[in-house]
């Protein structure tokens, strides 16, 4: 129908144009307008029709789908594994609490402290474990810097398992260098997997600093002096420690040992007597110990040892061996000990002679500690030979 309606249009177009184009020029005729508003209506609904033809979709081809083409997305090689990896290795807590991380609690040995050359000593310090684990036998105190003063590049820091929360004390075993000066040595821990670790502050470290003031100190032979007491003369005795000879009178808290005597000394039941007292102090390391050996005396027939043993009453933790013996021809002969505790009472003691009668030899006084040296500081009252 639709073709039929254009092909009809073009006829009458054609006609009307021929009709204009043989005919000659007439004055204007009122009836012109007329043909002429109506070929171009058939024009214009000519090319309507044409128009709705084409633009007119055909029923049996659906609209295509419009398609969003993104850019391809680059996929990693060389670090997926790694990425998967790094997510399960659990490293802290969910709280943020890191696996190895220590605290520092307490140490021995002063910076500073001044020992003789070639001397040994021991260190410690105590540490708590403010990590999320446990630090097992695998774990280890490690030299990282300074001078080794002879101590160990490794140390295992315990045979049992120190879990978070508890604390260790790590011990290590030094010798002061031959020459005098300032030395320190530095450690970290190690874990199981070789990692270093220390403080909050991963820089950190824990150490050992000494002073060192010259030649090593040895025990020159003493002379024999002319006997007068146990107590009065006890200076007159040659007093010594791990560390070598001691100063007489010395002073109360020398971490080498020490001794000096009180007119008026307090036993640990809190009552003052008016006997002279020696103070003895033993150096302060594990089993540590203080000896006075006296000038030699003959001993008479029917000659007693006697004195009145008390440890420090303001130290509960004194835990000490009091011995009491001589030396004769180089060899040290013990003749007794008694076991000291802060429980409170003294304790009186006598030994007798009489089987060293008419023989000269020098008496000795010794104090031991029993593993930890804190708190052993032991008074020997009224010393006497009678």
């Amino acid at each position: 129908m639709k073709s039929k309606l254009i092909l009809i249009a073009v006829v009458l177009i054609m006609l009307l144009c021929a009709c204009n184009s043989h005919q000659a020029p007439t004055p204007s005729d009122p009836l012109d307008a007329i043909r002429t508003a109506a070929a171009a209506t058939v024009v214009a609904m000519t090319t309507q029709v044409m128009q709705t033809q084409m633009a007119q979709p055909s029923m049996n081809t659906p609209n295509p789908t419009p398609v969003l083409t993104l850019p391809p997305v680059a996929t990693p090689v060389g670090n997926s594994v790694a990425q998967t990896e790094a997510a399960t290795s659990v490293v802290e807590k969910d709280d943020g609490t890191p696996c190895n991380r220590a605290e520092f609690v307490d140490e021995t040995v002063p910076d500073g402290t001044k020992y003789p050359a070639n001397t040994k000593f021991e260190k410690t310090w105590t540490l708590k474990n403010v990590g999320s684990c446990a630090w097992t036998s695998a774990y280890a105190a490690v030299f990282v810097k300074g001078d080794s003063m002879s101590g160990p590049a490794a140390q295992t820091l315990a045979t049992e398992k120190v879990d978070p929360g508890q604390t260790l004390t790590i011990r290590v075993n030094f010798t002061t260098p031959s020459t005098a000066g300032t030395y320190r040595a530095e450690y970290k821990l190690r874990d199981a997997n070789g990692v270093l670790f220390a403080f909050n502050n991963p820089d950190a470290t824990f150490w050992a600093e000494v002073e060192v003031a010259g030649a090593a100190v040895t025990a020159a032979p003493v002379a024999p002096q002319p006997f007068s007491s146990l107590d009065v003369g006890y200076c007159s005795a040659q007093w010594s420690s791990g560390l070598g000879n001691l100063p007489c009178p010395g002073k109360a808290g020398d971490l080498a040992g020490f001794v000096f005597s009180d007119s008026t000394p307090m036993l640990e039941n809190g009552v003052e007597d008016d006997e002279l007292g020696l103070w003895l102090g033993v150096q302060d390391v594990k089993d540590g110990y203080i000896k006075g050996v006296y000038p030699e005396v003959t001993i008479g027939s029917a000659a007693q040892f006697s004195a009145v043993l008390s440890c420090d009453r303001a130290q509960s933790a004194c835990d000490a061996r009091v011995s009491f013996g001589y030396l004769e021809g180089g060899s040290e002969q013990w003749l007794d000990s008694w076991h000291e505790v802060n429980d409170g009472a003294f304790n009186r003691v006598n030994v007798d002679l009489s089987a060293l009668a008419g023989r000269s030899v020098r008496l000795m006084l010794k104090v031991d500690a029993l593993g930890d040296p804190r708190g052993d500081m032991i008074l020997i009252m009224a010393p006497k030979l009678k």
